[in-house]
């Protein structure tokens, strides 16, 4: 098992596996995927086992403290910010229930602590809210972002 950086040959098995755990309308485009590997390679990370990558979290650092829609656009992220936007964490469906999530998570609050951020941010659908509440976040209530239409709840880390 290794967690390491993304890099654009690891594109269609990410973009893969966004499709499958999101919706049509919530899912980031590969384009957009691929901007997210190059901008913010360094916090795009791959959770890969013998060759086959089984999931990934990706953001970006930012000095707002809310995350936003117009984020998940983002082209570059805000040098020495204090606050880390959750754009995504996803496993593919067959490796799901296994930890690998909190894996993912974890290693991304360690990288995190070292880079001195204060906070990870993330929203979530309401049947995740447990999952992010055993990782230790909290759950702040219905969050304003209207992202793929769907009713999303902010979750807050002090890392």
């Amino acid at each position: 098992m290794l967690i390491r950086a993304a890099q654009l040959d690891d594109l269609e098995a990410i973009f893969e596996i966004e499709s499958l755990d999101f919706t049509l309308e919530e899912a980031a485009s590969k384009e957009t995927l691929s901007k997210r590997i190059q901008n913010f390679s360094s916090h795009f990370l791959v959770l890969e086992q013998e060759g086959t990558i089984l999931g990934y979290v990706n953001g970006a650092c930012c000095f707002q403290r809310n995350l936003e829609d117009w984020m998940y656009s983002m082209e570059q992220e805000e040098k020495d910010a204090n606050h880390f936007m959750v754009f995504g964490l996803a496993i593919h469906p067959d490796f799901q229930r296994k930890g690998y999530g909190s894996l993912l998570m974890n290693e991304l609050q360690n990288r995190l602590r070292q880079e001195s951020v204060e906070e990870i941010v993330l929203t979530c659908k309401a049947s995740r809210i447990p999952f992010y509440r055993a990782l230790g976040f909290l759950d702040e209530g219905i969050s304003s972002s209207t992202h793929g239409n769907v009713i999303w709840y902010q979750m807050r880390k002090h890392v």
